[in-house]
């Protein structure tokens, strides 16, 4: 095996740690391991941060979490866990096929997370309050608003995702020079 296939199996392993790490970190610490986040500052009161994990569970830190995403947030995130099982199986079998497979159900899984958040009525049904109040138009991914006596809101895609993604593309980098 050259220099190449050694990097590419290193690439492949680090990239499973890491999609596993984004999925599973929010059971450690919701802040670190969360695909979404919601955050609202009033200008009276405590913050409040609520956190969707890759699972499709929304909800804050010590409270009773509720799925939102359904059957897709759960099947995304199969999808992300059997992916670098997959890409586990290239590297003992120095394959390349498994860890394209691997890639694609990566990929797929964060497609899914995505298709699934823009899908949720309830973050609409808010997004469209928060145009009719403020006059501007708000992407479900990312965003903030100010609304003044009532408080900042703001929500963005996740650390965890970001992990998510980050892993996806090393599996991609990793199979492509893998031996």
């Amino acid at each position: 095996m050259g220099k190449k296939g050694s990097t590419g199996k290193f690439l492949l392993i680090i990239s499973v740690f890491l999609a596993y790490f984004s999925v599973l970190s929010y059971f450690l610490l919701d802040s670190i391991g969360a695909w979404w986040i919601v955050e609202f500052n009033p200008i009276l009161g405590a913050n409040q941060t609520s956190y969707l994990n890759a699972f499709g569970y929304f909800g804050q830190t010590g409270e009773e979490l509720q799925i939102v995403l359904g059957n897709l947030g759960i099947f995304g995130a199969v999808l992300l866990l059997v992916g670098p099982l997959l890409t586990i199986i290239s590297i003992l079998k120095e394959s390349k096929i498994f860890a394209f497979l691997g890639f694609f159900l990566m990929v797929s899984a964060l497609g899914i997370f995505l298709y699934g958040l823009v899908s949720v009525e309830d973050f609409e049904s808010v997004l469209a309050g928060l145009s009719f109040l403020t006059g501007d138009e708000f992407m479900v991914f990312f965003g903030t608003t100010d609304l003044g006596i009532f408080g900042i809101w703001t929500w963005m895609l996740g650390v965890g995702f970001y992990m998510a993604v980050i892993a996806t593309l090393l599996t991609l980098i990793g199979a492509i020079i893998l031996n």
